[in-house]
């Protein structure tokens, strides 16, 4: 009996070779075009995003009144943040197409879709449908590079940071902190402890510390 080849995964910000050179997709949920990790992503990402938007407000209102002359000309300068503009701009705009697309694939009336935050809450209403879409691949890109590119303006300083858990050293009270960095990022990826900075695990260490958690737990 011929064994028919699984789904995969559309995505381009799926799972990747261990040597981040290439995508190395998931098998995709049922129903869906993407995996469910992606599609849970999108959901995490998501939420994120009105709270950037309102960050790059805030931050927008810091510099107005401070303009650059463009050259010979009498009328005002652009502001000089223009990375931060361009980002809260493309947040709306981004976010719009998708509830269009939404909305006018699936027959639906728009109602209050005129801010950020309604956009945000409208999409994640139809999360399911978005990755079973054709352009789901092109939505998680878009959405992860949204936030990719608000989080670098906000903060030059890019480095994602999630707890892992307290730390495995004896006698030791602090956490034990992963620092996930961009790969353009001259500084590598770390865990580490927030009491005792050599307290700290590289990435070819992380195996060993996994499955010393992992024993750790059950023990």
């Amino acid at each position: 009996m011929k064994t028919l080849a699984a789904t995969l995964c559309t995505s381009p910000r799926c799972r990747r070779t261990p040597d981040k050179s290439d995508v190395d997709p998931r098998p995709a949920a049922d129903g869906l075009r993407t995996c469910w990790v992606c599609r849970d992503r999108t959901a995490e990402l998501l939420a994120a995003v009105p709270s950037l938007y309102a960050e790059c407000e805030t931050m927008l209102a810091r510099t107005t009144g401070t303009f650059e002359k463009v050259g010979g000309s009498t009328t005002p300068g652009l502001p000089l943040d223009l990375g931060v503009a361009d980002v809260r701009a493309d947040i709306l705009g981004v976010l719009a197409a998708w509830a269009s697309l939404v909305v006018d694939e699936r027959g639906l009336v728009p109602l209050g879709l005129g801010t950020v935050a309604s956009l945000a809450q409208f999409l994640d209403g139809h999360l399911d449908w978005l990755a079973a879409h054709p352009a789901a691949g092109d939505w998680c890109d878009e959405l992860a590079d949204l936030v990719r590119r608000a989080d670098r303006v906000l903060d030059p300083d890019t480095t994602r940071r999630s707890l892992v858990s307290t730390c495995v050293m004896d006698d030791c009270p602090g956490q034990l902190w992963a620092l996930l960095r961009d790969v353009d990022d001259t500084r590598p990826s770390a865990i580490t402890c927030d009491a005792e900075q050599s307290h700290t695990w590289q990435p070819d260490r992380w195996l060993d510390l996994g499955t010393y958690l992992k024993f750790r737990a059950v023990a």
